[in-house]
C-alpha cells in the first residue's frame, strides 16, 4: 500500500507538505524508514540494512525509496522469525511481538494515507486493514502519554466512515 504510493512520487512532490504537521513527503518517507529500522533493531538486535537516521535525513529521494523496500523486507523476515508472544522493549513500554507487528503495520498504513493525501492519490484503506490494524492501533495510541509524538484526536463527524472515524482519532482530517 505504501510502496504503491511511494513509487508514484515524482520530482517536486518530494517537497510537498503532508497531513503530518511540518513534514514534507521526503520527511514522511524518512520517518517510515527509521521506524522500520527501529523494529529490526528492537526485535533482532541486528544492524539495520540501511544507514542510520542522520543518513536518512540527507538521502536522495530514490535512495529513500530503495531503503523503504529493503527495510520492509528485513522487517518482515525478523517479525516472521520472532515468536508472536515474545516481549519487545518498545519505547512506549513492553508489548508482545504480535502487538508490535500490528503497530508497525498501522504506522505504515496511516502514513500511506498521509502520502496519498499529499500527492493527490486514492486514499481508501481496505476495510480489513481498518478493523484489524487501525482499530487496535488507535486503542493503543489512546493509552499512551505521547502528546508530543501523536497528533491530537479530532472530533468525530456524524455519518463518517469507520476509516475516517479512526483517522480522526489519529489527528487526520479526511475532509477533501
Amino acid at each position: 500500500m505504501f510502496e504503491r504510493r511511494l513509487v508514484a512520487v515524482s520530482g517536486p512532490q518530494w517537497g510537498w507538505p503532508t497531513p503530518c504537521e511540518g513534514w514534507t513527503v521526503a520527511d514522511l518517507v524518512g520517518h517510515v524508514v527509521t521506524g522500520n529500522q527501529m523494529a529490526i533493531e528492537l526485535l533482532d538486535g541486528l544492524r539495520s540494512p540501511v544507514p542510520g537516521a542522520a543518513a536518512v535525513d540527507t538521502a536522495s529521494m530514490r535512495q529513500l525509496e530503495a531503503w523503504f523496500v529493503e527495510t520492509c523486507r528485513v522487517q518482515d523476515e525478523v517479525f516472521t522469525a520472532t515468536s508472536s508472544e515474545a516481549s519487545v522493549a518498545h519505547p512506549a513500554g513492553r508489548i508482545t511481538a504480535r502487538e508490535f507487528a500490528i503497530y508497525r503495520s498501522a504506522d505504515i498504513v496511516v502514513h500511506a494515507w498521509d502520502l496519498a493525501r499529499a500527492i493527490g492519490a486514492a486514499d481508501t484503506i481496505g476495510s480489513e486493514l481498518v478493523e484489524q490494524v487501525l482499530a487496535p492501533y488507535v486503542e493503543w495510541v489512546q493509552t499512551l502519554d505521547a502528546a508530543d509524538v501523536f497528533a491530537s484526536a479530532l472530533p468525530n463527524v456524524s455519518g463518517e466512515s469507520r476509516q475516517d472515524e479512526l483517522l480522526r482519532q489519529l489527528g487526520r482530517d479526511s475532509a477533501p
